[in-house]
């Protein structure tokens, strides 16, 4: 079942990788990570869509566990079906003077993988 989880983190060195690893760690796929920098504030915003048959309540308790992690959170619509189509519209930030980077990862398989770093 897939599964859309928002994060909001400090800046400090490896946060996205620590989250990554836990995520991993416990067992779930990652098919898609946003990652926002919003410099004023200093923090991430992270969405993140995970495929997995565990508990997303338990995932989520252990994201929130990690030192740098403000908050971690399951959308009200946690069961998206994720396609290129709608991805767009799922994954709304505000852009303002914020750096944006996207990462698309190969889900099941489609072999189409794709990486966009844009400032």
């Amino acid at each position: 079942m897939k599964h859309t989880i928002t994060i909001r983190t400090s800046m400090s060195e490896g946060a996205i990788e620590r989250i990554l690893g836990k995520v991993r760690g416990r067992g779930w796929a990652i098919n898609f990570l946003y990652a926002q920098v919003d410099m004023s504030s200093k923090n991430y915003a992270i969405s993140l869509i995970v495929e997995g048959e565990r508990s997303i309540e338990n995932l989520v308790r252990q994201i929130e566990k990690l030192h740098d992690v403000e908050f971690a959170s399951i959308p009200t619509t946690t069961n998206i079906e994720f396609t290129k189509k709608n991805k767009d519209a799922l994954l709304e930030f505000p852009t303002s003077n914020e750096t944006q980077l996207e990462l698309s990862l190969p889900m099941g398989d489609d072999s189409e993988s794709q990486e966009r770093l844009s400032a």
